[in-house]
């Protein structure tokens, strides 16, 4: 996969846990950033869940909270979606 079909998308709430799940599964990897304490409703199905947890599965795709970019890099080789604290984006 090419650098260009990775995308970055700021917040893993349940919402964008829809949203980055279908870039996911159309083929494209997807790096997230979210906040430290990210408010959640459905934290069941969200993949901010991870940065408390240090990882969330929903349905059948893993997110994994990732403290630098090596780790970031291990868990696309892995086909996990990264998450990051970071708050500025």
């Amino acid at each position: 996969m090419k650098i260009s079909e990775t995308i970055i998308v700021r917040g893993a709430g349940d919402i964008a846990t829809g949203t980055i799940y279908r870039l996911y599964k159309a083929g494209f990897r997807v790096i997230v950033l979210d906040i430290e304490a990210p408010t959640v409703i459905r934290r069941t199905v969200a993949f901010a869940q991870a940065i408390q947890d240090g990882m969330a599965v929903v349905e059948d795709v893993a997110a994994r909270r990732c403290e630098s970019i090596e780790e970031v890099c291990y868990c696309l080789k892995k086909g996990e979606i990264p998450v990051c604290v970071d708050p500025k984006g």
